[in-house]
């Protein structure tokens, strides 16, 4: 695996604040055209040409319904320990660029004492995103007959920006040129082919940490999906039209942007627990995120779950751990009847966990730190890395690259 490899998440997060600088002296130092540079869109996306996938009652599963298997990616951006309690619940689904990748994931799997029954390899290409199989990953879609389908929508890249609705976007490809997610977005082809599932390929970007949905045609996004797609040519009312088409979505409920300068996911700030109930991270007071987040929960306190009752808003303390940086406790994997938390190994990280299991009683709630070059982040952590597979005839058998 080359060598910058090991170093891209951190790239990425230093191209996210090199952005804020670039941005500030664009005008000044480096001069429009530079400026024009950074916030165009890398590519186009013309709805006229679009024909849309053909699918029957088209219902987008929630994350809390039972999963066969967790897509993860090599080389791990997980420690250990997550990685041997997912094996415990699920399948492991091991994405691999290459023979020599996949001999590695082996060898490391089966140190740490996993049975060859309880892992896959599916041999996919690898972009900057690899390790988020969230982000890339394809979406569980079943028709009216109770068949999956994994729908790919387009990753294209991560357009940041501040939380006001004026801000520009700025796309990380063009800020770092050498940045590609353009492997990334093909690999869903190959999930789709191994796990023998029809594949529905969208036409408009969404990614996976941004967008939360409750099983019942809802969906919960912040303004940067809508900004994103209208950027990328798509406007808003044919994106929620071609959604409710393909995924099935006939409500999005669009929340405000959160960060000062960021992608604004959604799974950086909620946690849809079921139909009615919502946990939503809470920043301090004095904390530049404080006053969006609770703008965003003002919003959700105004709506009404399918069932018809006002949604439930529940709260999890996120303090610092690092600097400015939030403990993004929300950002947690609900797999079957387990809850899997990302730790930053500050005092508040107990009170977390608690909350947690005050919250999902019948689920057995862990907590996971981890560090170096796999550290969680402000702005990813373990739902990030992590999808579940709703497979109807899984086989881990296979042996997909062999």
């Amino acid at each position: 695996m080359p060598q910058v490899r090991k170093h891209r998440r951190r790239r990425i997060v230093r191209t996210v604040l090199l952005g804020v600088a670039i941005v500030s002296a664009a005008t000044i130092a480096l001069g429009v055209s530079w400026y024009v540079h950074i916030t165009t869109p890398p590519e186009r996306i013309d709805p006229q040409t679009w024909r849309l996938p053909e699918i029957t009652g088209p219902r987008l599963a929630a994350e809390w319904e039972p999963a066969a298997g967790v897509l993860i990616a090599w080389p791990l951006r997980l420690p250990r320990d997550l990685v041997c309690a997912l094996a415990e619940e699920a399948a492991l689904y091991v994405t691999v660029a290459d023979h020599g990748a996949r001999a590695d994931a082996e060898r490391t799997l089966r140190d740490w004492g996993l049975p060859a029954e309880a892992y896959a390899f599916i041999r996919t290409a690898q972009g900057e995103g690899w390790y988020g199989t969230r982000d890339w990953g394809p979406f569980a879609v079943f028709d009216d007959s109770g068949r999956c389908h994994l729908a790919d929508a387009r990753y294209i890249d991560y357009p940041v920006s501040g939380p006001d609705p004026g801000d520009h976007l700025y796309w990380l490809t063009k800020i770092d040129g050498a940045l590609d997610f353009a492997p990334d977005d093909d690999a869903p082809a190959a999930i789709a082919q191994v796990l023998d599932l029809p594949r529905l390929e969208l036409p408009f970007a969404l990614t996976g940490g941004a967008i939360d949905t409750d099983g019942q045609g809802t969906a919960f996004v912040t303004e940067a999906v809508i900004r994103e797609n209208a950027a990328l040519g798509v406007p808003e009312r044919q994106l929620l039209a071609a959604a409710k088409a393909t995924l099935g979505l006939h409500r999005f409920i669009i929340l405000p942007n959160y960060e000062q300068l960021g992608v604004h996911h959604i799974d950086c700030l909620m946690k849809l627990l079921d139909e009615e109930r919502i946990l939503v991270k809470r920043p301090p007071p004095d904390h530049r995120q404080h006053e969006y987040v609770e703008k965003a929960v003002r919003v959700l306190a105004s709506h009404r779950s399918a069932s018809g009752r006002p949604y439930q808003v529940l709260r999890i303390d996120t303090p610092r751990y690092r600097g400015d940086e939030l403990a993004n406790y929300v950002n947690a994997l609900i797999l079957n009847r387990k809850v899997f938390v990302p730790l930053f190994g500050i005092e508040a990280d107990d009170d977390a966990l608690a909350v947690w299991r005050e919250i999902m009683p019948g689920h057995e709630v862990r907590g996971f730190e981890s560090t170096g070059k796999s550290a969680w982040t402000h702005t990813d952590a373990i739902h990030c890395r992590t999808k579940a597979i709703w497979n109807p005839r899984p086989s881990v058998e296979r042996r997909p690259d062999s």
